[in-house]
This record gives structure tokens, sequence and C-alpha cells, in this order.
């Protein structure tokens, strides 16, 4: 059986998102929530208005009319210094059982899209990854994206997810989290395994007052040394977080902005575990001080909003390296979680080394959605 390929179109947002939904991803519900999560990604995303060319929006597979297979394309817009790229993430990708043999062929009309400057994907599953390997992708050269970095903010809570985790009943998880509970949390305090409370002033930032003043340290960023880099500006930064439960704590000195710390509410619901994910920085001149202080708050704030763990992933060598010395549990994650591939020469050229890179969770569809 041979279905028709063709590129997507707007339209077809209402398909996709009920296809997706019959192959078991979370998808909005509802014509308005349907119709406004497709103009989020394909309408007001800032990369369409800053490329010069046509970018496309992914690809579909119909069979007699029916939609049975859909590959969605999120371009994103980079910096390597002032110089801007556009990249493509790959993102909802869904098909039919009866079409899984057709697959590769929306693989395909990724991999071979024009008008961007680089290709990739985030995700935890390992099909997806050799389907990058094997056009010719690779791993994200940056330290930090292999293991997960956590602090428990509560014992008794962590110790009750991590038990169902491992299939224990709702009341056995209980009863040992009340035994366990305060035993894990007098331990934690004995080994210190929390970060320090922070000693510059941080503030909590809504979402609605992220404007100029990021702008500015966004610009003093790309000043800096040049690194392949997310944009970061105010208004993208609104748009990326847009969807997600979000706290952004600030540290200012003299009234300007030095550094942010964005932080996401990512619970884990089927296990009970309330979780809050570090999902960017950003930081003049890359001053550990002030990841530390942010950091500290992070953890406070994890703490006052009854969460139990905070998760760390990625980020550059210069704040892992105070992120350590706060001694985090550490757990692998199943699978590497970033491919990229360069398109043309320029990119490919300047990639492969780990310094090139400022990558953190911001990066990609897993804080995005």
């Amino acid at each position: 059986m041979t279905a028709t390929l063709r590129e997507a179109t707007f339209g077809d947002g209402a398909a996709a998102a009920e296809l997706l939904r019959r192959v078991g991803l979370a998808m909005p519900s509802g014509e308005a929530d349907i119709q406004a999560f497709w103009q989020r990604l394909w309408k007001t995303n800032p990369a369409f208005e800053a490329s010069p060319r046509p970018l496309s929006l992914g690809w579909v597979l119909e069979d007699e009319g029916r939609m049975v297979g859909f590959f969605g394309n999120i371009p994103m817009l980079y910096f390597m210094g002032h110089h801007a790229a556009i990249a493509a993430d790959a993102a909802l990708w869904g098909v039919e059982q009866t079409h899984r043999q057709e697959s590769g062929r929306l693989a395909q009309a990724y991999f071979d899209q024009a008008n961007v400057d680089l290709l990739f994907v985030t995700t935890g599953v390992k099909p997806t990854g050799r389907i990058f390997e094997r056009h010719g992708a690779q791993r994200l050269p940056q330290p930090g994206f292999g293991k997960v970095w956590y602090w428990v903010a509560d014992g008794p809570g962590f110790v009750a997810a991590a038990l169902r985790k491992r299939g224990a009943g709702q009341n056995l998880a209980g009863l040992s989290a009340g035994l366990g509970g305060p035993l894990l949390n007098a331990g934690i305090r004995i080994a210190a395994r929390w970060p320090k409370a922070p000693s510059l002033s941080i503030e909590l930032t809504a979402m609605d007052r992220v404007g100029p003043d990021f702008d500015g340290l966004w610009e003093r960023q790309l000043a800096g040394k040049p690194r392949f880099m997310a944009c970061r500006d105010a208004r993208s930064i609104r748009w990326h977080f847009a969807a997600n439960d979000t706290m952004v704590l600030t540290h200012r000195s003299g009234g300007e902005l030095l550094g942010y710390m964005a932080l996401i509410r990512a619970d884990a619901e089927a296990v009970g575990l309330r979780r809050y994910k570090i999902a960017d920085v950003l930081i003049a001149g890359d001053d550990a001080d002030i990841f530390e202080s942010l950091l500290g708050a992070a953890f406070e704030a994890t703490i006052d909003a009854g969460a139990h763990v905070l998760e760390l992933i990625g980020l550059p060598d210069v704040f892992r390296r105070r992120a350590r010395a706060a001694r985090p549990f550490v757990r692998a994650v199943e699978t590497w979680p970033f491919y990229y591939k360069p398109v043309g020469w320029t990119l490919s050229k300047c990639l492969d080394e780990p310094g090139a890179w400022y990558a953190t969770p911001f990066d990609g569809d897993t804080t995005l959605m």
C-alpha cells in the first residue's frame, strides 16, 4: 500500500492533531485549542519572519484523501555571533500502523528540505536517534546531555514516586515514603546535597514583563564569544514558553538585567512526581557567581512550590562546574537526546567542537510544547 506524500499546509493542522492523538501523542483537543497550537508553531514563530526564504511546515502521507502519516517541522531562529541561521526541529512525527513501512519517506522529505542551515532533533526515543544517524546526523558534542543532575526537595514525595515507578502499589508507596522520607531528608542534609542559598538578589519576573532589558542581555551575549545559540531576545523567550508553566528568576544590578534562569513545571503525573526542570539560563559574561545564586533560588522555589525535585541537563561547562559543587544526584538518560546535521559548508566546519555550542533544554521542542 503506497500513500501520497506532499508538503503540509496550515489547513492540515486539525487532521494532523487527530492523527497524532490516534498514535499516542498528547495533543490539544477542541477546534480553538488546535487552531491556537498550530498558529503558534507556524504563524507567530519568529523564525518564519526572520527567514528570507520560504520554510516547510512539515509533510503529510495520505491514502485516498485520509491522513495516515505526518512529520512536523518547527523552524527555529539561531545565531552564531551576529550571523542568523535557521534550524529545523523534527517534531510531532506519527504514522498509522498500516503505513509504518512508509515512515522513511517522511524522514527523507525532512532531510531533503531546502532553505534551512541545520537539521536537528531533541528526543528520548532510540528509533529516532537511529534514523538521524542513518541520515548522517551527529550527537551534540557539548558535554552534559547524557545525564540528568537533580536535587531532592521533598524526600517523602520523591521516595513515593520512585516506588510507584518501580511498580509498588499506592498504599505501599505511601507507607514507605512515610517511613523512609525523614531518613532520606536527613541523609540529604548531612551530605549537603543541595544548592547554596543565593548570595545575590534574585527576583521572580512574570512572563509578560520579559521585555527590553532581556533584549539588552541578549545583545551583550551576541557581542561576546561566538557560539551557536537559539535566539533569546524577549519576543523569542515569550513565544517559546507560551505553552508552559514557566518561572523566570532574574538577577539585576543597578537596574540592569545580568542574568535569568527559566524553570518549567514538568510533573510525571503517572507516578505522582512533582518536578521543576531548569529550561534555560543566560548570564552576562557567563558569570558563575550569578548562576550559583540563580540555582540556589531555583531550589528554594522548588521547595516553596511543594515540588519534589529540581532537574538540570545540559548548560555550558562553566555553569556545570558550579552545579556539580552542589553535589547533585545523577541518572543517565535512556538515549542520547540531541542529534544535529549541518546543511551546507559554513556550519559543518564550526559545530563539531563542544565550545561551539550553547545548548540547553531551550533548544528543540522538549520545553516548547
